[in-house]
């Protein structure tokens, strides 16, 4: 293994050409191998390429980049690209170039008193910038001329970044907002990734949890903090009856009118006008018929509700439905009239509801009667 050598100066020393360039190389060296050791190849600075949809050229922007032999490249001033024909897409690059200059001006002394480092920008077919290059963005272009078809993508670049110890990165070893959407891939964040609470409401940003990006069941009650969702966040149609679980919505979950005095889970004033029918309700139809009924002075007869539950209620319906004659003149009058029936066993009681229908006209009319019975629940 070779030893680092750095010159050493003293006095009444005879200094030779290559004496200076030692010195030199050994601060290239050890600079270079600060680059490759503790940064990551890529764009440190500019270097930002654009052009126009329809031009054969692309312009390059003054800047700084390092590549993978920690050599910096240092674009000084604004460069112009020609693009080739015969390429869909092509990688913009630029790499390391060094070259002597300014030849001495003393008389019978040949050699240059410089070197000039001069990047060279060039341009490669999609995804095969060669070995020393650095990768500044991609442009798509018409096969038959080389005119930009789209924008030019800087994205594709690589960022120079300073690796600490293991390369990994934790929260003190980043300074506020120093990571953006714009520097994190798609998919690269995942639930795998991401550990319980780590990731909070204030380090996302607006819109940035979509309901895409989240797993089926991802999102659980222990999860959502008190009053976490509320109205002004849920879609229109965003909550059916699917996405409820049985039993997930119950009274404690929902809040009365504030000029109740008594707690209504569920008010008239939560309840949408037509939203709640008889079909939503939990009914049945008890008694169905039809009776005819003779003219006024003896007409009336009685429809009798056998073993009525006291839990329940009745709505009852009741029509004339001939002759066509009365049809616009209801004529109907009726009353019920409750029994308590002896009961049939010990301790229990048998009710008895009667409907009593009587008939004002002086025509036999036929009535049809409907009787539902509306259960508590």
């Amino acid at each position: 293994m070779a030893d680092v050598k750095r010159t050493n100066y003293f006095d009444r020393q005879f200094l030779r050409a290559r004496d200076v360039q030692d010195e030199q190389a050994y601060h290239l060296d050890q600079r270079r191998r600060h680059n490759r050791l503790l940064h990551t190849p890529g764009v440190a600075e500019g270097l930002v390429a654009s052009g126009s949809v329809g031009s054969t050229s692309v312009t390059v922007s003054a800047g700084v980049a390092v590549d993978a032999g920690g050599r910096e490249i240092v674009l000084s001033a604004p460069d112009t690209l020609t693009m080739p024909t015969g390429q869909a897409s092509v990688d913009i690059f630029i790499s390391y170039g060094e070259e002597p200059s300014d030849p001495s001006a003393d008389p019978g002394v040949v050699g240059f008193t410089r070197i000039t480092e001069r990047p060279n920008l060039g341009v490669a077919p999609a995804g095969t910038v060669p070995a020393g290059g650095v990768l500044l963005a991609r442009a798509p272009l018409n096969l038959a001329n080389g005119q930009l078809t789209g924008a030019v993508n800087n994205s594709v670049r690589t960022i120079a970044s300073t690796t600490i110890g293991d390369g990994t990165i934790t929260e003190v070893k980043l300074a506020n907002t120093a990571v953006s959407t714009r520097t994190i891939q798609d998919n690269a964040v995942n639930a795998a990734k991401i550990l319980d609470g780590s990731v909070g409401n204030a380090e996302l940003a607006n819109n940035a949890v979509t309901a895409p990006k989240i797993a089926d069941n991802a999102v659980t009650a222990p999860k959502i903090a008190d009053n976490a969702v509320t109205a002004p966040k849920i879609a229109d149609s965003s909550v059916t009856t699917l996405k409820l679980a049985d039993n997930a919505v119950t009274a404690a979950k929902l809040q009365s009118h504030p000029s109740d005095n008594i707690l209504r889970a569920v008010g008239k004033q939560h309840i949408q006008n037509n939203s709640v029918s008889i079909a939503q309700l939990s009914g049945s139809l008890v008694l169905d018929g039809q009776v005819s009924i003779s003219p006024i002075g003896g007409g009336e007869v009685a429809v009798t509700i056998q073993e009525v539950d006291e839990h329940a209620f009745y709505l009852i319906s009741v029509r004339i439905v001939g002759p066509r004659s009365v049809q616009s003149n209801p004529v109907i009058t009726w009353r019920h009239r409750t029994e308590i029936l002896s009961p049939p066993a010990p301790n229990t009681l048998s009710h008895r509801h009667q409907l009593f229908i009587q008939n004002l006209t002086p025509l036999i009319i036929t009535v049809s009667y409907k009787v539902y019975r509306i259960n508590e629940t």
